[in-house]
């Protein structure tokens, strides 16, 4: 039934700010918990805390028992982007609707910011364009995209062009002309199972940053293994887009000492984990989220088994057909320890201090199916639970500190006065249990208040 969710449709324009009052609701936010407060919005802002008086039209609702906290931010995210795409038939014919249930389903799961590092400049404005038209969170974007000629991610993605010289560079600048864009993504990958890809020598690297630099564009970099990352810190990065998934405590004190944000990611390798798992899939609360060809293929029982072979002949093109099923009993047979070296070092990085910020990479696979747009950010809290992320640091690490990392702290991250009304009410204790996060009881985005049903539908607000 999920295309029902996708006829008519929700206009922007429709959207209901009208001022309410929430009365006696718990505050919750990084600082912890605030206690019981009167909160009053209005405009799209959070227009006072337990204001002594307010306009006839303000709506009072009863907080009683529920608490309020920021939206989610999830900081790492390809809007544009189908999840397993490869096996995905048609989709031009789709992707319209597609992208439209992507935005809705962000703010059903609670997250009402996403940050795209990803992303040619033409789909960054279709994408805005239709959020602004249709509903969704607000989409902020890391661009553009550097990665090197003939590497990734051009390799495996034909619309993101790869750079080859200062010309290229300053023509891929000139596309994000007049885009809002919080920093410049740089890619040090050269490849996921052996080194197949070119990364850029160390003049281009000292040119790229010189030119962030110039046009005061903090740089993100994507870099995987232990190797790169120690070579990524080497250009002063303003976050790893990814956590490393190798790596040694050395090299987290590394990282720690650099300074530098890390988007946690933890799901594209953890993920795996729910592959085949009917109950999460048939959750009516995922069903609404993930368009149907989609959910299809997510539990079937050979699933993982069609992922490792589409994957492998991805990323190792040259294989013959034995070569690929000898790499995929090596990639089946690595895979959970790989998941537990990857999500102890998240473990690490938090001991040790340094800023992590929840992100999914959801979308950001033609041949990873689970990293849906939405859900995704439920795997993405239960592996940081398991790395050993306390809620309160979950909850930071989904506002607070990516709004710090944005530039954006005056604006989102924290519950205050004259701040954006993206917040979540929830009926639980976000501090006890960090799942409550994903389930609000309703969803405020610039001051409208819906439903995660009522989002996902198209339902008019209150």
């Amino acid at each position: 039934m999920w295309w029902i969710l996708l006829v008519g449709g929700w206009n922007g324009s429709k959207a209901d700010s009208s001022p309410i009052l929430w009365r006696d609701i718990r505050v919750v936010d990084a600082r912890g918990d605030q206690g019981i407060h009167d909160v009053w919005i209005q405009d799209g802002r959070i227009a006072g805390l337990n204001p002594s008086n307010w306009p006839d039209t303000v709506e009072i609702r009863d907080g009683t028992g529920l608490t309020l906290t920021p939206g989610l931010i999830d900081s790492h995210v390809h809007i544009t982007q189908h999840p397993g795409a490869t096996w995905l038939a048609d989709i031009e014919d789709h992707e319209t609707n597609w992208h439209r249930q992507y935005l809705r389903s962000y703010l059903a799961w609670g997250v009402t910011t996403v940050v795209d590092p990803g992303i040619t400049a033409s789909d960054a404005r279709t994408i805005q364009a239709l959020s602004a038209q249709y509903g969704g969170p607000d989409i902020q974007l890391i661009g553009p995209l550097v990665g090197p000629k003939h590497g990734y991610p051009s390799a495996i993605y034909s619309e993101l062009e790869g750079v080859e010289d200062p010309d290229d560079l300053a023509a891929l600048l000139a596309s994000y002309k007049g885009l809002d864009s919080r920093g410049m993504k740089v890619t040090m990958e050269d490849g996921p199972m052996m080194a197949i890809w070119p990364l850029f020598d160390d003049p281009m690297r000292h040119h790229i940053q010189a030119v962030a630099q110039e046009n005061g564009l903090p740089i993100y970099i994507h870099a995987m293994d232990a190797a790169n990352t120690r070579a990524a810190l080497d250009m002063n990065p303003h976050g790893l887009v990814h956590a490393p998934q190798t790596g040694t405590r050395r090299l987290v004190r590394a990282i720690r000492d650099s300074g530098t944000y890390v988007m946690t990611t933890a799901d594209i390798v953890g993920g795996i984990e729910w592959l085949g798992d009917e109950t999460f899939w048939s959750d009516p609360h995922v069903q609404q989220a993930v368009p149907g060809p989609q959910l299809e293929h997510l539990a079937v029982p050979d699933v993982e088994d069609k992922m490792w072979e589409e994957g492998i002949g991805l990323y190792l093109p040259d294989l013959s057909e034995r070569g690929t099923r000898r790499w995929t009993r090596w990639a089946k047979k690595i895979a959970p320890s790989r998941i537990e070296k990857a999500v102890q070092l998240i473990g690490d990085l938090h001991q040790a201090g340094v800023p992590l910020v929840i992100g999914t990479d959801a979308g950001g696979s033609p041949v990873v199916p689970w990293l849906v747009h939405g859900p995704s950010m439920d795997m993405e809290v239960t592996l940081l639970e398991r790395a050993g992320l306390s809620p309160l640091a979950i909850l930071t690490a989904a506002t607070w500190t990516p709004a710090q990392m944005l530039g954006m702290e005056h604006e989102l991250g924290t519950i205050e006065v004259g701040k954006r009304a993206d917040l979540l009410v929830i009926d639980g204790d976000p501090l006890s249990d960090a799942s409550t996060l994903l389930r609000p009881q309703w969803v405020i985005r610039a001051g409208d208040c819906r439903t995660p049903q009522e989002w996902m539908t198209g339902a008019e607000s209150f």
